[in-house]
């Protein structure tokens, strides 16, 4: 699959609604209504200055540990799985018990199953302080099929930073994937006609864990940099 995240930031209520009923000409097969919530921490600067202290030898390390950013991204959709970012790393904590072992011995699970939010605010509070926080809110999510063949996932929500709107999101999914995914995609943007925005199709690298849900966070984080 192929993962884009587009963000409006100059716009209107009434152009989202446009927007949505636009996707709506195309008869699309309507989906279960999401939201998301994106959160950002950075290194307590205390810690992150003693921790440099130690690489004093390595001054670019150093520099690293004081500025290091996380970066946590809820999905309405995975309710149970929270996607983390460090350093281009990405994690993904599970609270499914059900499915623990399993995701466990694929290497798509810690094995601790406290929401992350809970683990930062309970044992991590001393390392990690929240920066800000943007939630995607009143989402709606479409299946649209073009040309016959290509079937794309489309989710638009409205945006706000603590509690102010700033725009709203479009997150799309090309189901088939492969090569020309990111083509279909900007195929989709042109046919549709998108409004303007900061539009993400950056990946984390080739070989990665988790790299669908890894590629898709960190699209979010390259879209939302408000």
């Amino acid at each position: 699959m192929t993962t884009a995240v587009l963000f409006v930031q100059n716009t209107s209520v009434s152009s989202i609604a446009s927007f949505n009923d636009k996707i709506s000409n195309e008869i699309p097969k309507i989906l279960d209504p999401w939201s998301f919530e994106l959160k950002i921490y950075r290194t307590n600067a205390i810690v992150g200055k003693l921790l440099a202290g130690m690489n004093q030898q390595n001054t670019t390390q150093a520099k690293e540990l004081i500025s290091r950013v996380m970066y946590t991204l809820n999905l309405s959709y995975t309710p149970k799985q929270t996607i983390s970012i460090v350093n281009n790393e990405v994690t993904i904590f599970n609270t499914d018990r059900s499915k623990g072992d399993e995701l466990l011995d694929h290497g798509c699970s810690t094995g601790f199953y406290d929401p992350i939010d809970s683990i930062i605010q309970n044992k991590l509070n001393a390392l990690w302080q929240p920066l800000q926080g943007l939630k995607g809110e009143g989402g709606n999510s479409y299946e649209v099929t073009l040309d016959e063949e290509d079937v794309f996932i489309i989710r638009t929500a409205n945006c706000f930073l603590h509690g102010g709107f700033k725009g709203f999101l479009v997150e799309m999914t090309y189901e088939k994937g492969g090569e020309d995914g990111e083509e279909k995609i900007k195929s989709l943007i042109k046919k549709l006609n998108f409004p303007n925005g900061k539009l993400s199709f950056d990946k984390l690298g080739d070989g990665k864990e988790n790299k669908f849900f890894g590629d898709l966070a960190f699209q979010y984080t390259q879209a939302l940099q408000i």
